[in-house]
């Protein structure tokens, strides 16, 4: 389904879905060509990075009780800026419980063009003004939502790939034959680290199944092993945090989404 302009929270899957998504897209990368490595990429523990180019991202960490914060920046976004400031808080109207440093700290080095919070049963987000006519959401997350739509990301990008095959390079269609039941796999992770392996060796022989094990291993993907409990959780919006913006002044009620449940 195309995503709403500007986001909505009804955009989103359950978080650990985006989760998997991610973290598979960068242990592909990794695990198959060292050049075309974005190593802007990153997971670790219970926060990841991705990277679209052009200064455009996305950072998504989990926080202690299952939940979740999601925060980035895409050119679309620009109606949130007015000579490059922000002209909205984002986090108005946000729980107490996202991690208000952490989330100080990634804005004061880039602000963000939007903020997506899962209490453990939705996503929300802080009320937008009608001048608000997009915050790309959908450029920067469009394709971590379901299995399809990260295969269609992932044909999307063939190129990067071509190196893996050095006498037969796969058509489109092939290419999403060949990944079709390990997207689908991933989405519902853990997964099993033979399997893996072994599903990415019969796509092509080039993968590296040290690097594949170590993303995986950092992103808490792997059956069996331990996953990190989450960032702390927050106590509480800081008393020196700006409550009033140019924009949506009062702030504007948060925007909640559907409950979701656990993925099967």
């Amino acid at each position: 389904m195309p995503f709403h302009e500007p986001g909505h929270p009804d955009d989103l899957t359950h978080p650990s879905v985006i989760w998997a998504l991610a973290v598979f897209h960068m242990t592909f990368e990794r695990g198959t060509v060292a050049n075309g490595w974005n190593h802007e990429h990153w997971v670790r523990d219970s926060e990841l990075q991705v990277i679209d180019g052009g200064g455009r991202w996305w950072r998504m960490v989990r926080i202690e009780g299952g939940r979740y914060l999601i925060v980035g920046w895409e050119r679309s976004s620009g109606t949130l800026y007015e000579d490059d400031q922000a002209c909205l808080d984002l986090l108005a109207g946000a729980p107490d419980w996202i991690p208000w440093e952490w989330a100080q700290r990634v804005d004061d080095e880039t602000p963000f063009g939007f903020a997506y919070w899962w209490d453990g049963r939705r996503w929300g987000r802080a009320g937008y003004p009608d001048q608000v006519d997009s915050d790309g959401l959908d450029v920067q997350l469009g394709g971590y939502v379901s299995a399809e739509s990260h295969l269609a990301f992932l044909v999307e990008r063939l190129e990067i790939f071509w190196d893996l095959w050095d006498e037969h390079e796969p058509s489109e269609e092939e290419f999403e034959q060949f990944m079709r039941p390990i997207v689908e796999r991933v989405a519902e992770a853990p997964v099993e680290a033979d399997w893996i392996c072994g599903a990415l060796l019969d796509v092509s022989v080039e993968f590296e199944k040290e690097k594949v094990l170590e993303v995986l291993g950092l992103g808490g993907m792997i059956a069996g092993a331990p996953v990190s409990p989450g960032f702390p959780a927050g106590t509480g919006r800081p008393a020196d945090r700006p409550d009033q913006w140019p924009l949506g002044e009062p702030p504007l009620p948060v925007v909640w989404g559907r409950p979701l449940t656990e993925p099967a």
